[in-house]
């Protein structure tokens, strides 16, 4: 039987096709951001994206500056209209523990990580405040955020900066962030 066609049945939507990357084209962007001095923003959506992300950094072939964005699935769905389809991992304390526990067996766990829940609200998440607490960053927006309020992005960002603070870690400048995720500060200049 097709999917519905109401926008808020709940069930996978139709015409989406699959969302692939494949292992050459992951090869082909770490080594192109490698030569460019780039430091990659990498979206895992599920465990096994974690653990061929690990794999290049133990080979020593993650890019420098590399962020491992953690995805959580959210109950609005993802691929879909309403609740109830999502993906990965749920934005509770064991779904953030198990990556946690991934990261640490597969020898990433000094990498810098941020946790985003994809149709939910990330900051009425347990996920925040642990991910915080744990040295995780949060990606907070308006393109992940799907929930009964309307914050605008400057509200967002405003609850994660005073829950940065409640927790004890002050939100880092640009040029700590670069710091922080070891980004090359090279001047380039164009005449």
């Amino acid at each position: 039987m097709p999917c519905c066609t109401r926008p808020s049945c709940g069930l996978p939507a139709v015409g989406f096709g699959p969302y692939v990357n494949s292992v050459e084209d992951i090869h082909h962007a770490f080594g192109l951001c490698d030569r460019l001095g780039l430091g990659p923003s990498v979206s895992i959506y599920e465990p096994t994206w974690l653990n061929h992300t690990l794999a290049f950094h133990r080979a020593g072939r993650l890019p420098r500056g590399a962020m491992l964005k953690l995805y959580f699935g959210g109950p609005n769905g993802y691929f879909a209209r309403g609740q109830g389809v999502s993906f990965g991992l749920p934005p509770t304390a064991k779904g953030l523990a198990a990556y946690l526990e991934i990261l640490e067996q597969g020898g990433g766990s000094g990498l810098p990580w941020s946790v985003s829940a994809i149709g939910d609200d990330l900051l009425g998440t347990p996920i925040a405040r642990l991910a915080v607490e744990a040295g995780g960053h949060l990606k907070v927006g308006l393109e992940d955020h799907v929930g009964a309020r309307r914050p605008s992005n400057e509200e967002l960002v405003g609850e994660a900066v005073a829950l940065a603070a409640e927790v004890g870690r002050p939100v880092a400048t640009s040029v700590q962030a670069a710091a922080i995720l070891g980004l090359r500060r090279e001047r380039h200049l164009s005449r």
